[in-house]
């Protein structure tokens, strides 16, 4: 059975923390130890539900900032002329 200061470096690194686990006695510690080995399903659904509820919010994000830079540039290109404006008239006319 690893020390305590073995899981304590083992923990730190998977979380990427500094955190005493050694206050914990030796059997929470290998509690723990087996959870991360492997986890419940609950805790596989939890940490896959926020993955995906993440990449929903960012998607959501990443639409409104091209509808906004969309938008600016139609207000550009009714609003303004020029040589670059025109040019731009003329691509868009023949999409």
């Amino acid at each position: 059975m690893p020390s305590k200061s073995d899981y304590e470096k083992i923990f730190n690194k998977i979380f990427n923390t500094d955190i005493k686990w050694s206050k914990l006695s030796k059997e929470e510690l290998a509690q723990l130890a087996a959870v991360l080995n492997n986890p419940p399903e609950s805790l596989t659904k939890t940490v896959c539900a926020n993955v995906n509820n993440t990449k929903d919010i960012i998607k959501n994000q990443l639409d409104d900032v091209i509808d906004t830079i969309t938008s600016k540039a139609r207000d550009v290109i009714q609003n303004w002329d020029g040589p670059l404006i025109k040019l731009a008239k003329k691509i868009i006319k023949e999409e």
